[in-house]
C-alpha cells in the first residue's frame, strides 16, 4: 500500500529502544525505554522538501505526533514545528 502524507506532515519510524547496555547487559523489561523520542523520515510531504529529507533521523518531543498503522508498519505523523532536531555526526552525515 503507498501512503502520501498531505498538509506538510512527515511520517516517521522510531527507532526500538536498546535491550542491552553500552556494557553488553541485556536490560530487564522493566529498566528498558518504553519509548523512544528520535527516529528515521519515511514519508516527506512535497511543502517540507529541501527542510527534511528521507532518511533523516531527527529528534521530537514525547508528546509529538500522532501514532498511525499502515499495514504492518507503524509510523509518526507529526508537522514540522514538532521536530527538534536532525542528528547528524562531526562530518554532516546524518547518523
Amino acid at each position: 500500500m503507498k501512503i502520501s502524507p498531505k498538509n506538510g506532515i512527515l511520517f516517521i519510524q522510531q527507532t526500538k529502544a536498546d535491550e542491552i547496555s553500552g556494557g553488553g547487559i541485556v536490560l530487564p523489561e522493566s529498566a528498558q525505554v518504553k519509548k523512544t523520542n528520535d527516529g528515521i523520515i519515511t514519508h516527506v510531504h512535497p511543502d517540507v522538501e529541501g527542510r527534511y529529507e528521507v532518511g533523516q533521523r531527527v529528534l521530537f518531543g514525547e508528546y509529538s505526533g500522532t501514532t498511525i498503522v499502515v499495514g504492518d508498519q507503524v509510523y509518526m505523523a507529526m508537522v514540522e514545528t514538532e521536530i527538534i532536531a536532525v542528528l547528524e555526526d562531526e562530518t554532516g552525515d546524518i547518523i
